[in-house]
């Protein structure tokens, strides 16, 4: 009888599309530790998905896809691209299209940096694809800089790629490799693919928690008041990504940043929106002269369970208006 449960319970996770969907023994001692980083799936209710967060070890629930996403982001940590390069691509499958063919989505292409109207961006005579699964640089004719221990150490975290766009990855415990989360239905997809399945009896074991979204605080800036200061340029920035305002937005960040706001605002959905404004909203004014200023503050990290420091440059133009320089 007990050989007949288990065997349905993992026919159930295969049927959710889980991808390493071996059952969980009941007995399993330090259940929080041992499932870090993991997505686990609800196989026998509704196949609820969870992410178990390294930072604390408890586990968030994904729900949505929209849900997911604004979670997986928030639950994210900055990586520079050099460390980014040290873990593999994994390819998942992704609701998009595939241009030049070579078994890369547009949206991973653009993720990458790769040319997606190419299939061979550094023309070396191996596709984009074909070098990453073999671990080569798709932009160059060298091999990429993987380096074992650092993947491994960093399995089951998200990233950010903080010198880019602020791109999100995954990295799957099951194979070590980052999985690009791209859009909502993108990353809902990708973690349910790569999601352990695991009974009540034993996820009830993990603490349960869920991310809190701090109401901002604005800097009050004069009724209609342009970007004539720096504290105006900031309240404005954060109201024209909080309500998707493109035109305003551009009107408070340097012209070299227009192309990756555009991407970032398309790229968000609501709650990501409103994170992103809360962070600006949360700094304060920390130096100045007449030609530019910095504005710092502190966010949470849940992920290194600390407070990390942000910051935004500004400049002042010859028209006299305030300009944010870095996203």
């Amino acid at each position: 009888m007990q050989k007949s449960r288990k065997l349905i319970i993992f026919c159930i996770a295969l049927v959710l599309g889980t991808a390493d969907c071996s059952y969980i023994n009941s007995q399993t001692l330090d259940m929080s530790s041992r499932l870090s980083g993991r997505i686990l799936i609800q196989v026998e209710s509704a196949g609820e998905a969870w992410y178990v967060n390294p930072g604390d070890q408890k586990r968030y629930y994904l729900g949505r896809p929209s849900d997911a996403f604004d979670i997986l982001r928030q639950l994210g940590t900055g990586i520079t691209n050099d460390d980014l390069k040290k873990i593999p691509v994994g390819i998942a499958d992704y609701i998009d299209a595939d241009n030049d063919g070579d078994g890369l989505a547009n949206r991973l292409e653009i993720a990458l940096g790769t040319d997606m109207n190419t299939a061979d961006t550094d023309e070396d005579k191996y596709s984009d694809y074909e070098e990453i699964i073999s671990d080569y640089d798709p932009l160059s004719n060298s091999k990429l800089p993987i380096d074992n221990i650092f993947r491994t150490s960093n399995a089951g975290r998200i990233f950010l790629q903080v010198e880019k766009n602020g791109e999100a990855w995954y990295i799957s415990p099951h194979d070590t490799k980052r999985y690009y989360l791209g859009r909502p239905s993108d990353a809902f997809s990708i973690m349910r693919s790569l999601g352990l399945g695991i009974s009540n009896s034993d996820i009830s074991q993990i603490l349960i928690n869920k991310i809190i979204t701090p109401k901002p605080t604005p800097h009050p800036p004069e009724p209609n008041a342009k970007n004539d200061t720096p504290g105006n340029t900031m309240a404005n920035a954060a109201k024209a990504i909080r309500e998707n305002d493109l035109t305003l937005a551009k009107e408070c960040f340097d012209e070299p940043l227009h192309a990756s706001l555009k991407y970032n605002l398309d790229f968000l959905d609501g709650g990501g929106r409103l994170l992103w404004s809360g962070m600006l909203l949360e700094t304060n004014l920390n130096e100045s002269d007449s030609k530019t200023a910095t504005f710092r503050g502190e966010i949470y990290a849940s992920l290194l369970s600390k407070k990390v420091s942000i910051y935004y440059n500004l400049v002042k133009k010859e028209d006299n208006t305030w300009r944010i320089t870095n996203l």
